[in-house]
């Protein structure tokens, strides 16, 4: 019987705190006994304080690449430009559980080609396809909602509308408190704990979504996939790497 593999699919970070090769480097810390298949959609210009651009690749070359990979268990998706949403969607197998994770800005600025508008359609998409995580910050859900008109300030209106599981990140919480919030089949799980000191590494979307997809390669159900990978970054965060420039790095 083939082993349980992951498809990565995101964004090219020349600087490698982020996208697909923090993507690949928290998937083999987090599951090394997965096989794993890593495919670019974009690529990103970022770094060094300056703000970010981006443009996706060819749907002819991923399509080849994909072609050649064997079926996912999960699959973790990060940049998709609203140019290339329709090419990407199409690339799934039905019925893979699929953690998107919005990439709707960068921590310099800039704009990667990826839209609320994008975002939303490519969940559409994929969840006419199979079971779909949504897993964006408090900033990019309330950039989301805002492009549904969604004002009623529930904590599972993103996933009523959408038709998902949701996982929102950097909730409101108590002071001295982070909280992210889970909606999955109609329930909300709250992960409140202590916030730790020092600085606030770039890549921990990307670690933290990647984690949940392994997780739910692993057969794990989704709030516990989310519970795990949870303690698991928060575990990593403790290894901070600050390079030459002072940006802050998971190690």
């Amino acid at each position: 019987m083939a082993r349980a593999s992951v498809w990565l699919l995101g964004g090219h970070d020349p600087s490698g705190g982020a996208g697909l090769a923090r993507d690949v480097a928290a998937a083999r810390s987090f599951a090394p006994e997965l096989p794993l298949w890593a495919f670019v959609t974009a690529w990103t210009r970022q770094g060094g304080g300056r703000p970010a651009i981006g443009w996706g690749r060819g749907a002819w070359a991923l399509e080849r690449e994909v072609s050649r990979a064997g079926r996912p268990a999960a699959i973790k998706l990060g940049l998709a430009p609203a140019s290339r949403v329709a090419g990407i969607a199409g690339l799934i197998p039905d019925g893979a559980p699929v953690v998107l994770d919005p990439v709707l800005g960068a921590t310099a600025g800039g704009a990667m080609g990826a839209t609320a508008d994008g975002v939303i359609a490519l969940t559409r998409q994929l969840a006419a396809r199979g079971p779909v995580l949504l897993t964006p910050n408090r900033a990019e859900a309330a950039r989301l909602l805002s492009q549904l008109r969604d004002t009623s300030g529930e904590p599972d209106a993103l996933a009523r509308r959408l038709e998902v599981d949701t996982l929102i990140k950097s909730v409101g919480a108590a002071a001295g408190e982070v909280c992210d919030v889970l909606c999955s089949k109609g329930q909300v799980h709250e992960f409140a704990r202590p916030r730790q000191g020092g600085p606030d590494p770039r890549g921990t979307g990307c670690a933290l979504a990647t984690a949940i997809a392994c997780g739910l390669a692993r057969g794990r159900s989704v709030a516990a996939a989310v519970g795990e990978a949870i303690a698991w970054l928060d575990a990593r965060r403790g290894l901070v790497v600050v390079d030459r420039r002072g940006a802050a790095h998971l190690s």
